[in-house]
C-alpha cells in the first residue's frame, strides 16, 4: 500500500502532513514491497534525516491502532509502504484487522523520501495482547548504580556507593542510616521490616539491625536469593515473627539439594535459622528418578497476606515445576501442582478473591493462571491437582509421571522409566506397585487461565499503584522464546471490581543483548516513580535504572472520568466533581493516603457525579470514584488527595461547623425514639454511638448519610436520663447530649 505525502511548514514549531491520492493509486492495492523491506532494513536510519516514529511498536491482533508519524527531509515528498497484513488509514493509524494467527506476526512500515531515497522503518509485532493502551512512560535514565533494596509502605531502603539511606520521596531525597557495602555482582536485593526487627538479604548473606542503622551478619544461605524469596509472616497473639528465605542458583552451581530456611522469633523463644523444606537435586533425580520432589532450583516464596500461607515455586523441568505452600508457618507444606511449564513459577501474587502465577520458560504459549479462594474456602485446603493415582485405570489423552512400576507394567516394556511422562492407556492397571502422578486430569484441574501472552519467559513480579489507586502487578519478560519477536517487556495485570482482569503491554525495548536481557523490577515510590534496572541491554548503563510513571487507562469503551476537587468559601470542605464520565452510576471511595486500602463510601445506586468531602483533623486522604456502566467492567476515575485540616482565616462569616445535623426526639408510652436528620451528605458510613454518664457504650449503630436523610433509634428499654451521642467515622462529626 503507498500514500504519496508532502511535507509542508506550518510554523517553526509544528508542521502539516498533507496526503494526496493521484488516481493512479485511488484503489490503495496491497503492494507486495518485500523486496523494498529487506533494502530499506539495511540502511541504518539514524544516518537520514527522513524519520518515522515509532521504529518498533506492538499491534494487537483486533485491538487499538498505533500512531504513525514522519519526520521528512525539509519540504520534500515521501510515500509509506505497508506490509500487507496491517491497514494505515488516511490519518497514519496502523492496524491488524483480524484474529491473532501466531504464524503472521511480522508487519512493517517504510518512509521513502521521494526525492533522494532515503529511508526509515517501523518494525511491529502483532500480538494477542492488549498494547498501545497504557504504559510506563520513562522520565529519567539513571547511569549510577542504585541498589534499591525494598519498602515499606512508601519508604524506599536503598544503597549508593556503599552507604545506606531510606527516602519518604525519590531517590534524590536520602537520610542516611549506616555504611552498608553490597556484592558488586549482585542484584538480587531482600529487605525485611518486620515486628522482631529489619532484615537485609545480600546474594548469599542475610544481615539482621535493632534500628537499621547497625547491622550484623545473622545467617549464610548456601544458595543465593531472587526476587520474591525472602518473606514473613507475624501471629500477633503470640507475638511470634517467622522469617523465610530459600536457595536460588544458576548454571554451575546448580549441583546441591536447594532447601527453604526459616527462621523463628518470639518474647520467650529466638531460634537459628533451619531448613524446613528440602528437594533433591537434579543431580541426585538424574541417577535416581524415584526421588520426589527434587528440583533444579527454587524461584520464589511468598506470604499471602490474606492468609498467612507461604507459596513457593520451583523449576526447571517438568518434572521439577511445582507449587506448594503452607499453611502452619514452614511446618508442613501441601502440594497444589506440577509437571509441566505451567508449573514454573517465578511469580506468585495475591487478590482478595484469587491466587495468580505466571509461567517462566521459553517454551510458549506464555499464560497466567489464577485459582479462586472459593476452592480453598470450600475444602479447607488447596487441592493437589496432581494427585498420586494408586488404583483404578489410566486415561487416555491424560498425563502421567511414573512414582514406581512392575517389570512386567506397560510402560517398562516399552523402555521407560520411573520420573518418566507418559500418556494415559486404559489398559494399564493402576496397584501398590505401580503408581502414578495424574498431570493434567481435568477432573482436578481447577485453574483459570487469565491471559495468553505467547513468545518469551514471564519474570519476577512487583505490585504498584497506577494514577486511580489500583493496584497494578507488574511482570517483566525477558527474551527467552522469541515466539514473535526477541524483544524484553514489560506486563501490567489489574484485577478489576468486578473480578476480571486487564492485563496489557506497558513497555518494550530493542535494545536487548541476549536472551536474558530485561527490565528487572525493584519498587515503586512515594511519588508514583516505579524503578527498572536496565540488564543486559545495548545503550544503558550496566545496572543502571530507569525512573518511569505508570499511565494506565483500562481496556473499556466507556468513559470513566476525570475528577477534579474544588476548595469552598470554608477551606475545610471541598467539592468534588466528576467530569467527562458516561458512567450510569459510582461509587465514591476513600483511602488513607499511605497504604492504599479503598472503602466505599456509597453504594452502587449513587447516581450523582458530585460529592462534599471534609478535610480530617489528622490525616490526608484519597478520594475517587468506581464507575457503572451497565454490561460493562466497572472502572476508576483518578484519585484526588484531601490533605488534613487547614487552618480557617478570620472570617467571622464562614460557618465553623461544616455538618448540619436536626436532632429530635420520640417520647411516649409506646415509643421512645431518637431521629437524626442529616442537612448534608457525609462521604461514609459512620458509627452512631450512644453512651451513658459512665461512658459505657450503651447503643451502637452505623449508617450511610445522604443529603437530609434521617436515621431512627429505637430506644425502648432505655431509662430516662442523660446521654451522650457521638456520631464518627474516618473523622468526628458530632458529638451531642441528648435527655430522655
Amino acid at each position: 500500500m503507498k500514500f504519496f505525502i508532502t511535507f509542508v511548514p506550518v510554523s517553526f514549531s509544528e508542521s502539516l502532513i498533507c496526503v494526496f491520492y493521484p488516481e493512479t493509486i485511488v484503489s490503495m492495492h496491497i503492494v507486495k514491497a518485500c523486496f523494498l523491506f529487506v533494502i530499506f532494513s539495511l540502511i541504518s536510519p539514524h544516518l537520514y534525516p527522513v524519520g518515522i516514529n515509532p521504529r518498533y511498536a506492538s499491534l494487537m491482533a483486533n485491538g487499538p491502532a498505533i500512531k504513525v508519524t514522519v519526520n521528512p527531509d525539509k519540504n520534500e515528498p515521501f510515500e509509506l509502504i505497508v506490509s500487507s497484513n496491517i491497514s494505515l488509514s488516511a490519518d497514519s493509524m496502523a492496524t491488524y484487522p483480524s484474529d491473532f494467527n501466531p504464524k503472521d506476526t511480522k508487519a512493517w512500515i517504510v518512509v521513502r523520501n521521494l526525492t533522494n531515497n532515503k529511508s526509515d522503518t517501523c518494525y511491529i509485532s502483532v500480538v494477542p495482547w492488549v498494547a498501545n493502551l497504557s504504559e510506563l512512560k520513562i522520565k529519567k535514565i539513571i547511569d549510577e548504580r542504585y541498589a534499591i533494596l525494598g519498602k515499606t509502605e512508601d519508604t524506599l531502603l536503598f544503597v549508593y556507593k556503599n552507604k545506606l539511606y531510606k527516602t519518604g520521596e525519590d531517590l534524590n531525597s536520602r537520610n542516611y542510616l549506616s555504611d552498608f557495602v553490597l556484592k558488586s555482582t549482585d542484584y538480587y536485593w531482600g529487605y525485611l521490616r518486620t515486628p522482631a526487627g529489619s532484615f537485609i538479604r545480600n546474594d548469599k548473606d542475610i544481615f539482621y539491625s535493632v534500628d537499621e542503622r547497625n547491622w550484623m551478619l545473622d545467617y549464610t544461605t548456601k544458595g543465593r536469593g531472587i526476587r520474591n524469596s525472602f518473606s514473613y509472616t507475624y501471629d500477633s497473639i503470640s507475638q511470634t515473627t517467622h522469617i523465610f528465605a530459600h536457595d536460588y542458583t544458576v548454571t554451575g552451581q546448580d549441583t546441591f539439594p536447594h532447601s527453604v530456611y526459616r527462621k523463628t522469633i518470639s518474647p520467650i523463644n529466638k531460634t537459628q535459622w533451619e531448613k524446613v523444606f528440602t528437594f533433591y537435586s537434579k543431580d541426585q533425580w538424574a541417577v535416581d528418578k524415584s526421588l520426589f520432589p527434587a528440583c533444579r532450583h527454587i524461584h520464589s516464596l511468598v506470604t499471602d497476606p490474606y492468609t498467612g500461607h507461604i507459596w513457593i515455586g520451583t523449576g526447571d523441568l517438568n518434572q521439577h515445576s511445582h507449587i506448594y505452600y503452607s499453611d502452619d508457618n514452614g511446618n508442613t507444606w501441601k502440594h497444589v501442582g506440577m509437571g509441566s511449564q505451567e508449573w514454573r513459577v517465578l511469580s506468585i501474587w495475591f487478590t482478595r478473591g484469587f491466587v495468580y502465577w505466571s509461567m517462566d520458560t521459553a517454551a510458549p504459549p506464555q499464560k497466567l493462571f489464577r485459582i479462586s479462594r472459593n476452592i480453598y474456602n470450600k475444602n479447607g485446603y488447596w487441592p493437589d491437582m496432581s494427585p498420586i493415582v494408586s488404583g483404578g485405570e489410566l486415561k487416555p489423552n491424560v498425563r502421567y509421571m511414573i512414582g514406581s512400576f512392575t517389570e512386567d507394567n506397560y510402560y517398562s516394556k516399552l523402555g521407560y522409566k520411573v520420573g518418566d511422562i507418559v500418556f494415559g492407556n486404559s489398559s494399564v492397571i493402576v496397584n501398590d506397585g505401580n503408581s502414578f502422578f495424574s498431570l493434567n486430569d481435568p477432573v482436578n484441574d481447577y485453574r483459570e487461565i487469565v491471559a495468553s501472552l505467547p513468545n518469551n519467559a514471564l519474570w519476577n513480579c512487583v505490585d504498584v499503584y497506577d494514577q486511580r489507586g489500583d493496584v497494578v502487578t507488574i511482570i517483566p519478560s525477558n527474551a527467552e522464546g522469541q515466539a514473535i519477536d526477541n524483544r524484553p517487556r514489560i506486563f501490567g495485570v489489574k484485577e478489576r471490581a468486578d473480578g476480571s482482569v486487564d492485563v496489557q503491554e506497558l513497555l518494550s525495548t530493542n535494545r536487548g543483548k541476549g536472551v536474558s536481557s530485561q527490565f528487572y523490577p525493584y519498587e515503586q515510590d512515594a511519588m508514583g516513580n516505579m524503578y527498572f534496572q536496565t540488564y543486559n541491554m545495548n545503550f544503558y548503563f550496566s545496572q543502571g535504572l530507569i525512573q518511569t510513571q505508570l499511565i494506565w487507562n483500562d481496556f473499556v469503551d466507556f468513559k470513566s472520568g476525570f475528577l477534579d476537587a474544588e476548595e469552598m468559601e470554608d477551606v475545610n470542605t471541598l467539592l468534588l466533581s466528576l467530569k467527562d464520565c458516561d458512567a450510569d452510576s459510582v461509587v465514591w471511595q476513600v483511602s488513607k493516603e499511605k497504604k492504599i486500602k479503598w472503602s466505599n463510601l456509597t453504594n452502587a445506586d449513587v447516581k450523582s457525579k458530585i460529592l462534599k468531602v471534609y478535610r480530617d483533623s489528622a490525616n490526608n486522604y484519597l478520594y475517587r470514584a468506581l464507575t457503572f456502566q451497565k454490561d460493562k467492567a466497572p472502572s476508576a476515575s483518578n484519585y484526588v488527595r484531601v490533605e488534613k485540616e487547614k487552618r480557617r482565616t478570620d472570617n467571622k462569616n464562614l460557618r465553623r461547623d461544616p455538618l448540619s445535623f436536626g436532632i429530635s426526639l420520640i417520647n411516649n408510652e409506646n415509643e421512645k425514639c431518637i431521629v437524626i436528620k442529616c442537612h448534608d451528605s457525609i462521604p461514609e458510613k459512620v458509627n452512631i454511638i450512644l453512651y451513658d454518664l459512665s461512658g459505657r457504650a450503651v447503643y451502637s449503630n452505623t449508617h450511610n448519610f445522604t443529603l437530609n436523610n434521617t436515621f431512627e433509634a429505637m430506644l425502648n428499654n432505655f431509662q430516662q436520663g442523660v446521654y451522650l451521642l457521638r456520631i464518627h467515622g474516618f473523622k468526628d462529626y458530632l458529638t451531642s447530649k441528648v435527655v430522655l
